[in-house]
């Protein structure tokens, strides 16, 4: 019963359509696939129409089909893959009992159209034929495994008994025990057979033969298989009986009434009790007292007539119109029903194993996820049974799924809540970044898993604020991001690195000037691996290396030659290191800042003096006039400035009129103003 949501080899968020982890590569088993609501994890064709439950061994799942009058076969499927073991293996009659597994062969019985049938032995490892017996007598209806021995039941009442190994018949079979046996059930070293009649009889093996060991009775004819719980039997008699046979005692209790016919085989689990009829509803009981352990039966749209099957607190039922269904033993909440793709009237009897629902109908056979792919109601079920973790990646998955966007939002914060309630925030942590569009969330949940683990693992708290930095740094958040830096360094007791402008002198646009950036080292422990990188409009996005370590206390200046282009030009600093040459805990310095630089000047030459009027218009308060070659200008000069900046070289606006006079002036030339 596993999903993947996380990579189990770095963590990482691996999103159900992905095939591999997007971090690491690691490309998903076949057991931890994730499908969508409605999808089956595989499927495959059977030559004929599936008849039984499905067989589990070995890793291969075994389906039996056939018809009567056109013979049948096994075939057997990996059980994760659902590839083909090896090719679908033909026998001479349709199949009515098993197939049942054990010790690396798997035993089928067939009946023809007429009397008499077969039992066959197959090798699991190849399907290769490895005895078949004759059946006389009227159909089979029952098949047990039981000590090295292969037991067969039928309509004539008869009990017959094969070495498993070799076929031969033991010696003192077959038994007669009754009417139509309905069940063939291992009982300890004993068997019990139950007849349609509702005779019940307990048989022990001899050396020299077999007999009744000893004898009691449903005083009821019989509707539906039974089953042999904690010692006790468990079937469905007429006029809706639900009744229980204590096979020590012989006592006889009526469990529950008012079913419409009990056909599918009941389920037991601890001191509970399911059973199905055909009112299209499925109860539950207390085995001792019949009190309904549900505030009301579920409900189905068609008739239940395959056995039930029992794991792991579900239980699994096949319906009517082909379709099947899983509900929660303990609360009696259904998911959904999952639909063949095709037409099927009948389906088999589910079988639950490892979180996989096998099934078969028609001639398909279907492996199904244990939720049948309804992960909302897979989250409530997890959530009842405290499993926080796994209910909080159903819901996430739920969230992956659902189509609007409102309720992807609730179900993404029900698995928070879920994690942050098991106090393992980090796992919200890297759903959200994995999500790539709630750094935030995710930045505040590395710190909440931070505070959590910090008094019994400060180094991965040391990691969640680290990550958390990496998250505010694209934040833009400083403070934040200062914050869970010096927490990662002082936890750690590793380096603790700032990167700060040293020099930064404004710049002319146009021309080459240095800028320097020193980086200091405030922690407890060398930096190794220094990686800087730089962004903004004069830098490339290309980083460097520096080899060797900078040392606690010390420091390490960058010389930048740049040319700047405009009046403000951002620059975007950063510096990854590490505690070790081995670069575990990933860290890393942030800065940004801004290199001023003015205009160039503007230079006003003799050429341009000839004239006896020069106006000269000035954008910025910084960019500076130069007069080149001329000593004095007489002729009138006028300059559009802003009067309450500071004036440009060359020139002294009056600040009383704003009048533009020579530098040397004294006094105004418009108002005679002292400058």
């Amino acid at each position: 019963m596993h999903t993947l949501l996380f990579c189990p080899n770095c963590q990482a968020l691996v999103r159900p359509n992905e095939a591999a982890c997007p971090s690491c590569g690691r490309k998903r088993q076949p057991d931890e696939r994730v499908t969508a609501p409605g999808e089956a994890l595989w499927q495959a064709r059977l030559p004929g129409l599936a008849r039984g439950r499905p067989a589990l061994s070995d890793g291969l799942v075994l389906f039996a089909w056939g018809t009567p009058s056109s013979g049948g076969g096994i075939s057997a499927f990996d059980a994760l893959s659902g590839e083909a073991r090896w090719p679908a293996v033909h026998i001479e009659h349709a199949p009515v009992a098993g197939p049942l597994a054990q010790a690396g062969r798997v035993y089928l019985a067939g009946q023809g159209l007429l009397l008499g049938g077969s039992l066959v032995c197959l090798s699991l490892a190849d399907g290769a034929a490895v005895w078949r017996t004759e059946l006389p007598g009227r159909a089979i209806t029952s098949l047990c495994l039981e000590d090295r021995r292969v037991y067969a039941a039928g309509e004539d009442g008869l009990v017959y008994c094969f070495d498993s190994q070799s076929g031969d018949r033991v010696v003192g079979w077959p038994l007669h025990v009754g009417d139509s046996v309905v069940g063939l059930l291992p009982y300890g070293r004993k068997l019990v057979a139950v007849c349609k009649s509702g005779a019940v009889t307990l048989l022990e093996a001899h050396p020299t033969g077999a007999h009744p060991a000893a004898d009691c009775s449903f005083k009821a004819d019989l509707t539906s298989p039974p089953i042999l719980h904690n010692g006790t039997l468990y079937c469905g008699a007429e006029g809706g009986l639900l009744l229980a046979l204590e096979l020590r005692s012989g006592h006889l209790r009526q469990v529950a009434d008012g079913f419409k016919r009990l056909r599918a085989a009941p389920a037991c689990s601890g001191d509970a009790v399911y059973a199905a009829g055909y009112d299209y509803c499925l109860r539950a009981f207390e085995a001792k007292s019949g009190r309904p352990l549900w505030p009301a039966p579920v409900k189905f749209a068609h008739s239940i007539s395959s056995a039930l099957d029992f794991e792991e607190g579900l239980l699994a039922v096949g319906v009517h119109r082909g379709q099947v269904g899983i509900v929660d033993a303990a609360s009696g909440q259904p998911a959904e029903p999952f639909a063949f793709p095709e037409p099927v009237e009948l389906p088999g009897s589910p079988r639950l194993a490892a979180g996989t629902l096998y099934v078969a109908g028609g001639e398909l056979a279907l492996a199904l996820p244990w939720h049948l792919g309804q992960y909302a109601w897979a989250a409530d079920f997890e959530r009842r049974r405290r499993n926080l973790l796994r209910s909080g990646e159903l819901s996430a998955l739920a969230g992956f799924f659902a189509s609007k966007k409102a309720e992807r939002e609730r179900f993404y914060q029900q698995a928070e809540a879920d994690w942050d309630e098991l106090c393992q925030p980090e796992w919200a942590a890297r759903l959200w970044e994995g999500l790539h569009t709630e750094e935030r969330r995710a930045a505040e949940a590395w710190c909440r898993a931070a505070e959590a683990c910090r008094d019994q693992d400060a180094r991965r708290a040391a990691d969640c604020y680290s990550r958390a930095q990496r998250l505010y740094w694209s934040l833009d958040d400083k403070s934040e991001r200062d914050r869970c830096a010096s927490q990662a360094a002082r936890l750690s007791g590793g380096p603790l690195l700032r990167l700060e402008p040293w020099n930064l002198p404004r710049l002319m646009q146009g021309k080459e000037g240095e800028v320097t950036l020193r980086v200091e080292n405030h922690g407890n422990r060398p930096a190794c691996g220094l990686f800087f990188k730089l962004g903004g409009p004069l830098m490339p996005n290309d980083g460097w290396k520096v080899p060797q370590p900078l040392k606690d206390g010390s420091y390490y200046d960058i010389t930048l030659t740049l040319t700047p282009t405009e009046e403000h030009n951002p620059v975007e600093a950063q510096v990854e290191y590490a505690e070790s040459t081995a670069g575990e805990l990933l860290y890393a310095a942030h800065r940004d800042f801004v290199i001023q630089a003015d205009p160039s000047p503007i230079v006003i030459r003799k050429a341009d003096l000839m004239l006896s009027k020069v106006r000269v218009r000035v954008t910025n308060p910084h960019q500076k006039v130069i007069f080149e070659d001329v000593m004095a200008f007489r002729g009138e000069l006028e300059v559009d400035y802003a009067p309450q900046a500071e004036g440009p070289e060359g020139i002294r606006p009056c600040p009383r009129c704003g009048h533009v006079n020579e530098v040397k002036a004294v006094f105004c030339v418009r108002c005679s103003e002292r400058l």
